[in-house]
C-alpha cells in the first residue's frame, strides 16, 4: 500500500513538473543594429481571433524557490533591498522602483505592475496563436531578458494596455521603449504589421541607429549584412579656379570633380572662410571692395568626407573711378576744383543732373557755381554710363 502511494505521489510530481515551464533557451544570437533588427522582423497581418489571457499562464515559479516571475522582476529591478510579506520570502512587500515610462518612483510593491513589454494580446496577434501552451507560458514569464518584463506604475500598465508603438508610446524614454519592443519581438520571432514596421523604422531614425544584441528563442535570424566597404578614395579636382573681377563683384568657376563613388559638394573659401557649400560649379561674390585683394580656394568632397586637393587663386578688384573735390572762393566767385583717378576710358562729368564734360580724357576740372550755391554733388562716370551706375564715383563740395 505504501509503495502504491509513493508511486501515485511520484506520478503527480511528474505531472506538476511537466506543467512547470522551463527557462527558455536561446537558439541563436542576433548582434547588429536596431535598424537591422527591424528590417529582419517578418511582416504579417495581426490575428486576434481566439485570444484569451488565460492562454498565457503566468505568474509561475520557474525555479521553484517560491518566488514567482512577478517577484523575481521586483527583486531584480529594485534599487534598494526588498522586504517580504512573510518570513518565507515569497512575496515582495517593499523596495525602490522607478517606472521609467512615466518617471515615477515607488516603494510599495502593491503599487507596481509588471508589464509585458510586448503585451500578451499583441504577442497572440503577432504569431503566438500558433504556439504551444508551453511556449506561451515561457513568453509570459520570460526572465531570460530584462527587456521582456519591466516594473511600471499601474497607470502606465493600464493606459498602455495591448497597444503597439503605433497606438501608444510612453511620455518618457521613448527610445528605450522602442529598442526594448524591437528586442522582444526579435527574441520571440514575432511579426509586425505594416503600420507597426513603419513606426519602428521612423522612431529608430529619430532616436538614432544603435547596436542591439538579442538571444533569440524562436525562429532564426539571418546575421546582419557586413558593413559597407569604407570609401577612402578622395575626389579628383582638376583644371584651375577661374576668377574674373568687375568693379563690384568677382565671378569664380571650376570644372566638375570625379570620384569613385560620387561628389556630394564643393567647398569654396574666401580668405580662409567658407562662403559656399553646394554642388554648384560657380559662384559670384558681391561682397568685395574696390582695390582689395582676395584669396579663394575650392575643394571637392564625397559622402565619406574625403577631400580632394585644392585649387586656389588670388585676384584684386579694380580700384575704379575715385573723385575728390575742394571748394574755392576767389574775388567773391565760387569754384569747385575737381580731380579724379582710375579712369581706363573716357569719362563724363556731372554736377547734379547737368553734364559738364562729355567723352573727355582730362582728369581734373574747375567748375564755377553761382554765388548763392552752398553745396554741389559732382559725379564722374565712364562715358555712356548713367549717373547712377555703380561704376561712377561722386563727391560733395561745400562752400
Amino acid at each position: 500500500m505504501r509503495i502504491e502511494r509513493l508511486g501515485i505521489i511520484a506520478t503527480l510530481m511528474g505531472l506538476v513538473l511537466a506543467l512547470t515551464a522551463v527557462p527558455a533557451t536561446a537558439v541563436s544570437t542576433f548582434a547588429g543594429t536596431n535598424l537591422q533588427a527591424v528590417e529582419s522582423l517578418p511582416v504579417a497581418n495581426e490575428l486576434r481571433t481566439g485570444y484569451s489571457r488565460t492562454l498565457f499562464r503566468h505568474w509561475i515559479d520557474v525555479d521553484r524557490d517560491c518566488q514567482n516571475a512577478r517577484a523575481e522582476v521586483l527583486i531584480q529591478e529594485s534599487f534598494a533591498p526588498v522586504t517580504f510579506t512573510t518570513v518565507n520570502n515569497c512575496t515582495v512587500a517593499t523596495g525602490s522602483w522607478l517606472s521609467y515610462m512615466d518617471n515615477r518612483n515607488f516603494t510599495s510593491a502593491s503599487s507596481v505592475s509588471i508589464d509585458h513589454t510586448v503585451a500578451l494580446a499583441e504577442a497572440w496577434d503577432s504569431g503566438a496563436h500558433s504556439w504551444t501552451a508551453a511556449e506561451r507560458e515561457a513568453f509570459a514569464n520570460d526572465l531570460g531578458d530584462s527587456r521582456s518584463l519591466v516594473a511600471v506604475s499601474t497607470s502606465i500598465n493600464s493606459s498602455k494596455s495591448d497597444n503597439d508603438p503605433t497606438q501608444w508610446l510612453p511620455a518618457f524614454d521613448v527610445c528605450r521603449y522602442i529598442n526594448d519592443w524591437i528586442a522582444v519581438k526579435l527574441r520571440w520571432g514575432l511579426s509586425v504589421d505594416t503600420n507597426e514596421r513603419s513606426t519602428l523604422l521612423s522612431r529608430v531614425q529619430s532616436c538614432g541607429v544603435t547596436s542591439l544584441t538579442v538571444e533569440v528563442i524562436r525562429g532564426s535570424v539571418a546575421p546582419p549584412p557586413p558593413p559597407p566597404a569604407v570609401d577612402t578614395e578622395a575626389p579628383t579636382l582638376s583644371g584651375t579656379l577661374s576668377a574674373t573681377s568687375a568693379a563690384t563683384s568677382i565671378s569664380l568657376s571650376w570644372l566638375a570633380a570625379t570620384d569613385n563613388v560620387g561628389v556630394t559638394r564643393y567647398s569654396l573659401r574666401k580668405n580662409g572662410v567658407e562662403v559656399l557649400s553646394s554642388t554648384a560649379l560657380s559662384y559670384s561674390d558681391a561682397a568685395v571692395v574696390r582695390g582689395a585683394t582676395y584669396f579663394y580656394e575650392v575643394s571637392a568632397f564625397d559622402a565619406a568626407g574625403n577631400q580632394s586637393s585644392t585649387l586656389a587663386t588670388t585676384i584684386t578688384v579694380p580700384a575704379g573711378l575715385a573723385i575728390t573735390g575742394s571748394s574755392r572762393i576767389t574775388a567773391g566767385n565760387r569754384f569747385a576744383d575737381l580731380n579724379w583717378t582710375g579712369a581706363t576710358t573716357r569719362v563724363d562729368l556731372w554736377r547734379g543732373t547737368t553734364r559738364l564734360l562729355r567723352n573727355t580724357t582730362v582728369s581734373s576740372h574747375s567748375n564755377q557755381v553761382t554765388r548763392t550755391t552752398t553745396s554741389a554733388i559732382y559725379t564722374v562716370c565712364p562715358t555712356g554710363q548713367a549717373r547712377t551706375s555703380v561704376q561712377c564715383a561722386s563727391v560733395t563740395v561745400r562752400w
